[in-house]
């Protein structure tokens, strides 16, 4: 909340645990090697994996599907393909959707001369280069789920939770609901 105003957040460490630098807000969102990074997407992965087991029911969601083993190398010389959630049903029914999630801060130096709209964009061809032709293969569908640090979804995350307020709106808890409230 403190990010979404411009404040930094209180309690901020002095150190980044996991390189050692100096802390600041800028250095948490950017950091590879930090908790917070890996924090936030596994939080995003964990919300999304709650949601659609509420939509699609615990036995239609699988988390941290491993779709082509690192040994399984194929022609292309795959080191092995991981995503971090795996649906059944979501655009067919009886068929699998592999989604991947990415955050990233649309504010760091290197997106500064580059709209938000075409750093989600970048960030999902990116997603599709590495897992579609894998997950074609495996007759899985591929959706990629990027989202920045602010909460700006891309195109297609935001195809995905139309059809997961949409499949929400059908249980019996939710369906006095509004769009907008779901």
């Amino acid at each position: 909340m403190a990010i979404r105003y411009a404040y930094e957040p209180p309690k901020m460490p002095t150190h980044c645990d996991g390189c050692g630098a100096a802390y600041s807000l800028d250095h948490a969102l950017n950091c590879g090697v930090g908790g917070l990074v890996i924090r936030r997407h596994n939080e995003v992965v964990d919300v999304l994996c709650d949601l659609s087991a509420k939509a699609w029911g615990e036995s239609a969601v699988r988390k941290e599907v491993v779709i082509v083993e690192p040994e399984e190398e194929g022609e292309e010389g795959e080191k092995g393909v991981r995503t971090d959630m795996v649906v059944r049903g979501v655009w067919e029914r009886q068929k699998d959707v592999s989604f991947d999630v990415c955050v990233t801060n649309a504010d760091a130096p290197s997106y500064r001369k580059q709209s938000t709209a075409s750093i989600l964009k970048s960030k999902a061809k990116t997603k599709k280069a590495h897992h579609s032709h894998v997950c074609e293969d495996k007759s899985i569908h591929f959706t990629p789920l990027c989202v920045t640090v602010d909460g700006v979804w891309g195109r297609e995350a935001n195809g995905f939770f139309s059809r997961l307020v949409e499949k929400l709106r059908t249980k019996a808890a939710w369906a006095d609901k509004s769009y907008g409230q779901v």
